[in-house]
Order: C-alpha cells, then structure tokens, then sequence
C-alpha cells in the first residue's frame, strides 16, 4: 500500500514547509518546472531552513499506530529519513513500545536544523532505540549507514547530520 501522507507521532493536518532548491542550494533534484521539489521539506517549526518561502496543508498520521497493526513476528524494516521529525515519531514508538515490533531502523538524524535537539538529545534517543532491541542503522547525506548496537560506547558516536 501507498500512504500519501506525512509521517507524526499523531492524526492531525499539518502546515508543512516547501523547500524551494534554487535558495537553500541544497543540491536536490528538480524537475526542470518548479523551484520546488519537496526533498527538504518538512513540518513548520520542526526545522529552521534557508529555504522555505510557501507552506501547504498535509494530513499527517501516527506511525506509532500504524505499526500496531503489526503483529509481533511480522517482519518491519523501516527508513526514517523525515526532515526533523524523527525525534517525534521516535519518542512516540518508543513510549508506545510500539518501536519493539521494528527489526530493522534506518535513520537520518537532523539534529542542526533543530533548536531543542543536539548531538547528546540524539545519542540519548539512539540510546533508548538500541536498548528495545531494534537493530539501527544511523546516516547522513552521501547515505553511509552505520550500525549501532547496545554494546557501542554511545558517548564516541559520531552523528553526522543529514
């Protein structure tokens, strides 16, 4: 199934940001016809960006029940890679325990971008996901995944922002 809307940690409509690629020279792909493509979009007052100007309505729903859909055996591997809004959904999974049910997480982390977050909130987060068993894989731009694992020394962890 195709789900057309944003991933949050609830069902609600949400103003999201455009980004619009010619400003914030990001180097995303474009279509040729607009000066928006949406690769860096992301909820409004979830990330600061050089290169929002217009906002749309997006309907949002909770991840965190969605995957309680799931039964316990079911296979999950997921990538997060939603501008910001992963330290949301992830709390959400976590205090749900709905974050047990992923095998697999592939995360990009955007910490930079985010005034109430930092590389320790993000190792704590990293933290909380490794001890519930799931097995994580952090990355960042170029798309370099790195594994984390309970027994890793978090305090070293580099955590390249996306």
């Amino acid at each position: 199934n195709f789900n057309e809307k944003a991933v949050w940690d609830e069902d609600v409509v949400l103003n999201f940001n455009q980004e619009h690629f010619k400003i914030s020279r990001s180097g995303s792909p474009s279509d040729g016809k607009s000066d928006r493509d949406g690769w860096g979009s992301s909820v409004a007052g979830e990330m600061q960006h050089g290169g929002y100007l217009t906002q749309i309505k997006v309907q949002a729903f909770d991840f965190s029940n969605f995957i309680s859909r799931f039964n316990d055996n079911d296979l999950i591997i997921c990538k997060l890679d939603v501008e910001g809004s992963e330290y949301r959904v992830l709390r959400r999974l976590i205090s749900t325990g709905e974050i047990k049910k992923i095998n697999s997480l592939y995360v990009e982390f955007h910490a930079h971008f985010k005034r109430d977050e930092s590389i320790e909130s993000t190792r704590s987060l990293i933290s909380d996901i490794v001890s519930s068993g799931v097995q994580l894989f952090i990355g960042d731009s170029l798309l370099s995944w790195k594994r984390v694992t309970a027994s890793d020394d978090l305090s070293k962890l580099e955590i390249k922002d996306s």
